[in-house]
């Protein structure tokens, strides 16, 4: 809802990866770029996606979370698509109790890539319904979570945060 959007202040931005909408101001956000001839970074998105979901799992898991990466399929994805990035699991994203708590997104260029992508900081189920027609705040629950939901941000400050993602990397 373009005009919910600017009435609520949220600015609307295309990036060069394309992907679904996500929501920034309450988020780590975080973006790798790098040659493809680098070891663990050839052969195409998906061995990308997969060698960087590796250091979200590390970083999840160090901050005592249970995170799963789920390889969904084509058709999978296809039946869950939103526009809303965290209600559409896509490839070698991370899930925490079965919700989506890393999006991201990737442009793959002949001798290079570019993948960036978004952690939650605070719940966004209530702004992403208001802002999106036919999202249903339930249904956002059910489908993606945050660090705040998680108890990660009572514990460890922002930039703490901020350290532990880039020494997992």
């Amino acid at each position: 809802d373009p005009a919910g959007c600017r009435a609520a202040g949220v600015p609307l931005v295309r990036r060069i990866t394309g992907g679904r909408a996500v929501l920034h101001g309450s988020d780590l956000t975080y973006a790798v770029t790098a040659p493809t001839t680098l070891p663990g970074f050839g052969g195409g998105i998906m061995p990308i996606y997969r060698a960087l979901s590796a250091v979200f799992v590390r970083f999840l898991a160090e901050l005592g979370c249970a995170p799963q990466v789920k390889a969904y399929t084509g058709r999978e994805r296809a039946g869950l698509a939103s526009a809303i990035c965290f209600s559409t699991p896509s490839a070698f994203e991370i899930l925490v109790g079965g919700r989506k708590l890393v999006g991201s997104a990737q442009r793959l260029l002949p001798t290079a890539f570019l993948q960036h992508g978004s952690l939650p900081l605070a719940p966004q189920w209530a702004l992403l319904a208001r802002l999106f027609r036919g999202a249903s705040q339930a249904a956002l629950r059910e489908q993606m979570t945050d660090l705040e939901t998680l108890g990660i941000t009572a514990r460890f400050g922002e930039a703490e945060l901020r350290a532990r993602l880039v020494a997992a990397f």
